[in-house]
């Protein structure tokens, strides 16, 4: 589980989370119900696309978007 230190960011990373899976994504290793106000359980994301808001945000959050290139 990681710390986060801002209030208002486990929203944002669901948020970035949601709209990879909306657009195509899988989240490689679910443990995402591990959560409460300010832990996360680091997320892997595959395949995130440029036209998902994962590949454009530094969300400085426990999730790694993995792109091919």
């Amino acid at each position: 589980m990681t710390s986060l230190s801002v209030s208002g960011k486990l929203k944002y990373i669901q948020d970035l989370i949601k709209d990879a899976e909306r657009k195509g994504a899988k989240i490689m290793n679910n443990k995402l119900s591990e959560m409460s106000s300010n832990y996360c359980f680091p997320a892997v994301i595959y395949p995130v696309g440029e036209f998902m808001d994962l590949y454009h945000e530094e969300q400085f959050g426990p999730v790694i978007p993995i792109a091919s290139f």
